[in-house]
């Protein structure tokens, strides 16, 4: 009994009718877009994963660091750069070391974010749309944006003792944004999934 109740409940996990066009429509674009932010997610780690490994390395002129722990790169200008910014070469190694954290700190809330984006859509490319793992991947991106909101001062503040002080202005209004739109992600996540048990539930019932 309980294993027939396991594959009723896993057939209703997916689209019914899955083989109609309209069904198969949603399928193929959640495919595309399941392409399309694995490739996003795969540049964005690349693109971290150089500028933190190449942060203790660069001793040269051209390279800055810009309010809100961003690399600029201005060889155009190699000793002056952007407004509010500083010169990387002009900071110690244990303190470009120190920036490297602070950098792959905050890569990581939208990496993970990116991550149960995808895992999202490749579950709707699968025909699960109603299933726990959906409202799971939801609940996490929720979460890892309000971690993105709340990265910016945790870092300002591991980056005082590290004598790497150069962002003072740490508080955006992206991070504000962050916080109210993880906060929607995440109470509509566990309304999905509340919604679901309900109706589990009377399924049961009947």
């Amino acid at each position: 009994m309980a294993q027939i109740l396991a594959l009723k409940l896993k057939s209703e996990d997916r689209l019914h009718d899955i083989e109609q066009p309209r069904y198969q429509r949603l399928r193929r674009q959640s495919r595309i877009l399941s392409i399309m932010i694995t490739t996003l997610l795969v540049l964005y780690v690349a693109y971290n994963v150089a500028a933190v490994v190449a942060t203790p390395l660069v001793n040269g002129d051209g390279v800055h660091l810009g309010p809100g722990a961003n690399m600029v790169v201005d060889l155009s200008a190699p000793k002056e750069g952007p407004p509010g910014s500083v010169l990387l070469s002009s900071f110690s190694l244990p303190q470009r070391i120190g920036f490297a954290l602070v950098l792959a700190l905050r890569a990581v809330p939208i990496g993970l974010t990116l991550f149960n984006l995808r895992a999202l859509f490749r579950l709707y490319a699968g025909g699960i749309v109603f299933a726990r793992e959906n409202a799971a991947h939801i609940k996490r991106m929720g979460i890892w944006l309000i971690v993105f909101a709340a990265t910016p001062y945790l870092t300002h503040e591991l980056s005082v003792p590290m004598g790497n002080n150069f962002d003072d202005e740490w508080f955006h209004m992206e991070e504000v944004y962050a916080l109210v739109v993880g906060a929607v992600v995440y109470v509509v996540a566990q309304v999905m999934q509340v919604g679901r048990e309900i109706e589990q539930e009377r399924d049961e019932f009947v």
